[in-house]
């Protein structure tokens, strides 16, 4: 999913192996009703680990979106692991922007029922979950007691030195990344 809450899939084709490895290169013009884009290309690492990245350029059309309405093109930045489901231990949670009074940032643990638990947040509500078979975490974060709310998606990475959460958040008139940071694997 990207981060303005459009669905997307893509397919690949290898097309050959370099001095850093297997480079594929993927896209999808169908996007927005065939005006917008995801395209790009990713590198795969010879190891263990099953690493690669890549960057890719997105392109959206203006859209009457309440998130974001006007039109951009971007490069982003694609990193990746191979993914081995675990039980999740804590960890430290980041959301910035520049519509929050303050940033949100504090404590979470990971409950054995696929939830994601926050202490010293403020006064923000969280209500989050994770799929310990992918990876991915999704819900929403109420910055306030006054705040709507910010739905939250993103997946977690496991590099062989670095294990964090990386996704976005979208709400507030705004689309913007987020961070769950430092997180700590149960064995």
């Amino acid at each position: 999913m990207l981060a303005d809450g459009t669905a997307f899939s893509v397919s690949s084709t290898i097309v050959g192996k370099g001095a850093g490895g297997w480079k594929a290169q993927f896209y999808d013009h169908a996007l927005y009703r065939k005006k917008g884009a995801v395209v790009g290309s990713v590198t795969f690492r010879e190891g263990a680990n099953g690493d690669c990245d890549g960057s890719f350029q997105w392109s959206r059309p203006p859209l009457a979106l309440r998130n974001s309405p006007g039109g951009f093109g971007t490069s982003l930045n694609v990193v990746g692991a191979h993914y081995t489901p675990r039980i999740l231990g804590g960890a430290t949670l980041d959301i910035l922007g520049s519509s929050l009074e303050t940033p949100i940032s504090g404590a979470v643990n990971f409950t054995p029922t696929n939830f994601i638990a926050g202490s010293g947040l403020q006064s923000a509500v969280l209500k989050m979950s994770y799929n310990v078979k992918n990876g991915i975490f999704s819900g929403a974060v109420t910055p306030g007691p006054k705040s709507p709310k910010l739905h939250v998606g993103g997946v977690f990475y496991q590099g062989s030195s670095t294990r964090y959460g990386g996704g976005f958040y979208r709400g507030l008139g705004q689309n913007r990344a987020m961070a769950i940071g430092s997180v700590d694997l149960r064995k």
